[in-house]
């Protein structure tokens, strides 16, 4: 019998890790094939997503949600050794349809205990397949003690200690026991059970999740909900407590309901409101119809307003009544004030006779158009993100506004509510439009199952909703009483973009942004906004952990065919916008892609190279902000084509009279992105009035395209005011402090500067392509530098050493055009004509036809430019294309 039992502790520990996630994982490439791409998460030991050619469920499509609910619970049963489930089980926590693939997420729970963090994922397409599974399972043994040994008081205790708190005079009875795991951890997390306290301390900005350990008493984990969106300064003045309970709803009937009695009038009207719709807080007030508002018969019945803001509610007798509105509705459940009076209009109707609430005036004081604000933003933003990701979850429409918080420069989310400061300081109010947006995201993020504040991801949601909601890239226009903005789609921020979670979520913003842009360069300004918003809004519901997850799960939404390995039908638009943020996606795996290389140069024409190659922010104001003295400053650019770099210009004053002169620097990168080398220097003399000063470095610097470079001075006097602009584009910077070793980045300022180049005419035309030629798509043929609004001809042939009789190259010397030289057949022409700055493109379609394939044809532009020479003509380089398969 010892013998056996030695034999069983040495063989079921061996057993169970044969039969575990990495054996799973090779058994599951062995039965399905090689070309499959597994992310696992270091703190479960298990694949947190499996993607590649797709899983076939069915041989048709999927009809319903409860079928492809079928087939989700299918793909975890059958991989479950795969995702390390064990003796926990899953539950379902979303389940939603986005665009044509199904989203569902179960949480982890062991007998009965939810497992934080602990999560599967299953997306199912509907042409019949899996598109994407996997799982953060914490592995948690079947014999897990889950019996306490510290109570539940004691852990009260332990944890309002630990946040410095006095523990409430009511408790709210929402703590409970859990198994705690962290599932950012980079190894293999330890799991604990844990009592989980709840802590709403809002005047100490503590509010969340304490994780007691419930054996040791010790304090194992904190999850934070109070979400303050660095907005400003946040100056704090006095912060009374909301304490207005809302009253409880009225009973409410179906607007129509049939009523019993001897007469039955229903009243009947409409509610109109003077609100701020603007992007700006102080922009002019609109009178209009309140959405989805709650209107109540006094001892009667009540309705909600339709979007033309009517109501129509049940009601029996034919006497006057009295109808109540307040600002609580289908959307959002109250608005508290802490500032002004709580609006509540109440108006006589006749049953049957239209009667119309007027809610304000156009002239209404700040803390009425706050409350009007926050009401309708929130409506606005909820009904808009219905119309794309269908029925949201239900907790978003209970989520509570408060508005005139006597602080300044601020907004935050936290527990299911909005929060919105006052005009106070170097402010103004904070409750309008963007801002509102902002916070309202934190909400939806938090209802699909949780904040993740990784990288900044919640950060990011909460701009992108509000950047995406008013079709423009700013967030927090005017915030401040001279101007400004908070953050702007339009930053060079990449991924990682470290510093905060304000910082880092703009790369996630910045994403959707460019990947919106990129869309309508496609498809144009009303397929282009429509398409982002059907492939990104809806993969919110899928609560990624981080951007590159995030990424990921709009290429599934996008997807039309379950195979990730071979793009989806935006995969260039996305793909695009993923390299420039440098943010991982999920890469097409394709044996043969196609392909288009510039060879050989082109010779001069008249056309335009200028001297102002790169600038950003030269017509706004320039703000009160002093530098620090003996500090470098140096601005983040990246050049967008090859430039010959002679000289800047920065929007700078010298605070006093006279001048002041400073040193100027062009710096290079190194390879992680911060200033290396100095490659140039000058001098510049700032004046005491604010101007684009200028300087001329000490030679002329070449800079690739796409490279990154510096740009900057050292600040001798505090004197100096450096580049806040207002408003400005965000242009991140690098501060050194007197060594090279000390380089700190920030991206919090606007700055107005202006790179001068090597210019004047005789350019050489630049012909280029975005994108590459594969069957069935389209790719751009662009030409630059042209004469301004010249003709051109860009030919496509299938040779580069024959163009009938004529042998290529062809040199054009003879003829009258020195130095022009034909590289390319000319079998096809097309005419093009250059804009005014001497740019024009081409579009080429690529038929699906699998003859194409691999078929190898040329480029060249031929620019009509009677002053270049005799012959009239100059050239661009030519390109050599392959035609690939996507």
């Amino acid at each position: 019998m010892k013998t056996l039992s030695l034999l069983t502790l040495c063989v079921l520990p061996a057993l169970a890790a044969a039969q575990g996630p990495a054996a799973a994982w090779t058994k599951f490439q062995r039965d399905n094939g090689p070309n499959w791409t597994a992310e696992w998460s270091p703190a479960t030991g298990t694949p947190r997503a499996i993607w590649g050619e797709g899983l076939t469920v069915k041989n048709g499509p999927i009809a319903n949600t409860a079928e492809a609910r079928r087939y989700a619970l299918q793909t975890l049963a059958k991989y479950e050794q795969l995702l390390g489930r064990g003796a926990s089980t899953f539950v379902e926590t979303t389940g939603v349809k986005a665009n044509r693939v199904w989203i569902f997420v179960y949480g982890q729970r062991f007998k009965g205990l939810e497992v934080i963090g602990g999560r599967a994922d299953v997306r199912v397409h509907d042409i019949g397949g899996i598109s994407m599974f996997g799982s953060e399972c914490f592995a948690v043994p079947a014999n897990f003690n889950v019996v306490p040994r510290i109570n539940l008081n004691v852990a009260r205790q332990k944890a309002y200690a630990d946040k410095g708190v006095v523990a409430p005079m009511q408790l709210k009875g929402l703590d409970r026991l859990v198994i705690w795991a962290d599932p950012d951890a980079a190894q293999k997390s330890l799991i604990s059970l844990a009592w989980e306290i709840d802590i709403d301390d809002v005047s100490r900005k503590t509010v969340g999740k304490s994780y007691v350990d419930a054996m040791n008493g010790a304090i194992v984990g904190w999850y934070n909900d109070y979400h303050e969106c660095s907005f400003g300064e946040c100056t704090e003045h006095s912060v009374p407590a909301a304490t207005e309970t809302p009253l409880p709803p009225a009973v409410e009937f179906s607007n129509g309901l049939p009523m019993f009695g001897p007469m039955a009038v229903n009243v009947i009207g409409k509610v109109l409101c003077w609100t701020n719709t603007g992007l700006r807080p102080l922009d002019a007030a609109k009178n209009i119809p309140m959405h989805n508002v709650r209107v109540s018969v006094q001892g009667g019945n009540s309705g909600f307003t339709d979007s033309a803001g009517a109501f129509n509610i049940s009601h029996s007798g034919t006497a006057p009544v009295q109808v109540v509105v307040e600002f609580a509705g289908r959307r959002i459940s109250t608005i508290t004030v802490d500032g002004g009076t709580k609006m509540r209009t109440q108006v006589t109707a006749t049953p049957g006779t239209p009667v119309t609430i007027q809610i304000y005036a156009s002239t209404s004081p700040e803390f009425d158009r706050a409350q009007a604000a926050v009401y309708w933003g929130t409506n606005d933003i909820n009904e808009y993100l219905r119309v794309f990701n269908g029925a949201l979850p239900t907790p978003i429409d209970a989520i509570r506004g408060r508005t005139s918080i006597n602080q300044s420069c601020n907004a935050y989310y936290t527990n299911n509510s909005i929060n919105f400061y006052r005009k106070a300081g170097s402010c103004n109010m904070t409750a309008y439009s963007t801002v509102i947006y902002h916070e309202w995201g934190h909400g939806i993020d938090a209802a699909y199952g949780g904040i993740s504040q990784t990288d900044g991801l919640s950060e990011g949601w909460g701009d992108l909703i509000a950047i995406y909601r008013t079709n423009q890239p700013v967030v927090g226009q005017d915030f401040r009483t001279n101007g400004g903005i908070v953050r702007t789609a339009l930053n060079t921020l990449t991924y990682p973009a470290g510093g905060g979670v304000h910082q880092q979520g703009q790369t996630w913003m910045g994403w959707a942004w460019d990947l919106r842009q990129n869309l309508i360069a496609t498809h144009g300004a009303a397929l282009g906004r429509t398409t982002s918003e059907k492939i990104v809004l809806p993969s919110l519901a899928a609560n990624a952990r981080n951007q590159p997850n995030a990424v990921r799960e709009v290429f599934i939404v996008d997807d039309d065919d379950n195979n990730l390995n071979n793009g989806t039908p935006n995969y260039r638009d996305l793909e695009k916008a993923a390299l420039k943020r440098k943010l991982p996606y999920p890469q097409r795996s394709s044996q043969n892609p196609g392909a288009w290389v510039a060879f050989g140069v082109g010779c001069k024409g008249t056309g335009s190279v200028p001297s102002n190659c790169k600038q950003d922010n030269v017509n706004g104001s320039l703000r009160n902000s002093q530098g620090y003295p003996g500090v470098r400053y140096l601005l983040e650019l990246v050049a967008p084509r090859a430039l010959q770099v002679t000289g800047f210009e920065i929007k700078l004053n010298s605070r006093r009279s006279g001048n002041v002169t400073v040193q100027t620097h062009l710096y290079d990168a190194t390879v992680s992105g911060q200033p290396n080398q100095e490659l140039a220097s000058g001098t510049m003399v700032i004046g005491s009035a604010t101007a684009m000063y200028k300087t001329t470095l000490n030679k002329t610097v070449n800079i690739a395209s796409g490279q990154k470079f510096f740009i900057g001075f050292t600040n001798d006097t505090t004197t100096i005011t450096v580049g806040t602009q207002n408003p400005g584009i965000i242009v991140p910077y690098w501060r050194n402090n007197g060594s090279n070793n000390s380089w700190l980045r920030f991206a919090t300022r606007a700055w107005g500067y202006v790179v001068n180049c090597k210019g004047g005419k005789g350019a050489v035309p630049v012909l280029s392509a975005d994108g590459a030629p594969e069957l069935g798509t389209s790719f751009d043929l662009k030409l630059d530098l042209a004469a301004n609004n010249a003709a051109a001809v860009i030919f496509t042939g299938l040779s580069n050493t024959l163009w009938g009789a004529f042998k290529l190259p062809f040199d054009l010397t003879s003829i009258g055009g020195p130095g022009c030289v034909l590289l390319a057949s000319g079998e096809f022409m097309d005419g093009v004509r250059a804009s005014s700055t001497g740019s024009a493109k081409l579009r080429l379609y690529i038929p699906s036809l699998a003859a194409l394939e691999n078929l190898v044809f040329y480029n060249q532009a031929i620019v009509i430019d009677a002053l270049a020479n005799k012959l009239g003509v100059a050239v661009s380089n030519a390109g050599r294309a392959k035609i690939g398969r996507p």
